[in-house]
């Protein structure tokens, strides 16, 4: 069988997208996978996926009249061609969409040429693409059990899969992890990430609240903070760095997990799965903008009593210390919100590979 996947630029849409096509290759491995990414893709790091990799010139297109959005419109016409071509010389039996409007011409290329289509959706609330593609699909693989409701009339194709976890993320012993990092053993271990593309407001908003922390002197930190930030917040960590691993960028992030007792991050899809994965406490500041999606997907958490949420805007006015105070002074605190993530793990997920193979055999 041939399995395309096609996903946006950021690491919340590709590795969903690899993870799938890992998955159906460790079940299937006579299958031949390609991974379509948008062209400006090749500026981030792309993980090492092992499958044929494409690019198209899509850009993200709006509602105004101006010079730029006229371009956006003339790459994405261009795109469609980019679609078509890959489309015959690929011909695959399967098309899966991982969202963003790199999905929209490939998606739209399938089903012209009356190939299985199936989107998957990361976030509790589906983005602007997915919710148009949805009308083309064939299926609709959704993360999370609230997002059906949010398809409208699309919304009895959609099936539970959970988000997919990359495969990499094996939990390791918390000793040797801890180790990795040269970490010490008895003191609890708080991981700070700020997404793809680091948090400033979050980088610089956990070091202050560090340094305010009653009980600073019995945590350590790994802190995955972005190349910008490196050198400032390493001044700001000046008197407590022995505590501290300051890294513009972690691969092995299994390791990072595996010996966090709290992460404090943003709410992306992404890393919600992981967090569910793992079963970490945490602290998220969810990203303000982008139709609040990562606030829905941060109330998942919360609302089982694994997280307590805290605004962007009470980053600056204290309620990250107030959070980070409340639920890691007490040892005890952590234990039952890691805890909770029973209530979210109770059910197994549907495998979307095995979801896409029916979907496509019933279309036959």
């Amino acid at each position: 069988m041939r399995i395309l996947a096609v996903a946006g630029a950021s690491g919340g849409h590709i590795f969903p997208a690899t993870a799938f096509l890992d998955d159906f290759k460790h079940a299937y491995p006579d299958a031949r996978t390609l991974l379509v990414l948008p062209a400006k893709s090749i500026q981030n790091k792309i993980p090492a996926t092992g499958h044929q990799l494409r690019f198209i010139g899509v850009s993200a297109l709006s509602l105004q009249l101006s010079w730029r959005n006229i371009v956006a419109l003339l790459r994405f016409l261009k795109s469609l061609y980019e679609c078509v071509v890959i489309m015959a010389q690929f011909r695959p039996d399967i098309v899966t969409g991982f969202g963003s409007i790199a999905s929209i011409p490939l998606v739209l290329c399938a089903w012209l040429f009356r190939t299985t289509v199936i989107i998957h959706e990361q976030n509790v609330i589906p983005g602007r693409a997915n919710r148009f593609l949805a009308y083309l699909s064939d299926g609709i693989a959704v993360s999370f059990k609230e997002s059906p409701g949010f398809f409208a009339g699309n919304g009895k194709k959609a099936f539970w899969t959970g988000n997919i976890v990359r495969r990499s993320l094996v939990r390791i012993d918390k000793r040797e992890a801890l180790c990795h990092f040269g970490l010490e053993p008895d003191k609890t271990t708080i991981l700070v990430m700020g997404g793809s593309q680091a948090s400033r407001r979050i980088n610089f908003g956990f070091a202050k609240a560090f340094k305010e922390m009653s009980w600073q002197r019995k945590c350590q930190v790994i802190h995955l903070c972005g190349e910008a930030d490196k050198d400032g917040l390493a001044r700001e960590y000046a008197a407590c760095e022995k505590s501290v691993r300051l890294l513009p960028f972690l691969s092995q992030m299994q390791y990072a997990y595996s010996c966090a007792d709290l992460v404090v991050s943003r709410a992306g899809a992404t890393t919600i799965a992981e967090l569910i994965a793992y079963r970490i406490p945490a602290v998220l500041v969810p990203y303000p903008y982008a139709y609040n999606h990562q606030d829905a997907n941060a109330r998942i958490l919360s609302d089982a009593g694994c997280a307590a949420l805290v605004p962007d805007s009470g980053v600056d006015t204290g309620e990250l210390l107030q959070a980070l105070e409340s639920v890691g002074r007490n040892g005890a605190e952590l234990e039952a919100m890691s805890g909770s993530y029973a209530r979210l793990t109770s059910e197994k997920p549907a495998s979307l590979v095995e979801q896409a193979i029916r979907i496509h055999g019933n279309g036959q």
